[in-house]
């Protein structure tokens, strides 16, 4: 099972997410150098190959590939699926 989500509204989280974590306002950091960072650290890279790799799996049949919009939008039908 995992969630894919479009992966700017995935840089926009963790931008919310992870400078708290550290005790800083993330409204302290601009978007960009957040964008800038995670992209030096490889995560960004790092994503696109993670995502790649499920998406080749995607039609076996003890794997489970949900989109977090889809989630979003109807988190029963897309559970029961």
């Amino acid at each position: 099972l995992t969630v894919l989500r479009e992966p700017m509204e995935l840089v926009v989280s963790l931008w919310r997410f992870f400078p708290p974590i550290r005790g800083i306002d993330y409204n302290l950091i601009s978007q960009e150098t957040f964008y800038r960072f995670i992209k030096m650290m490889g995560l960004i890279e790092e994503a696109i190959h993670r995502y790649a790799d499920w998406w080749e799996h995607r039609l076996s049949p003890n794997v489970l590939l949900l989109f977090f919009d889809d989630l979003k939008s109807d988190l029963d039908g897309s559970v029961r699926r």
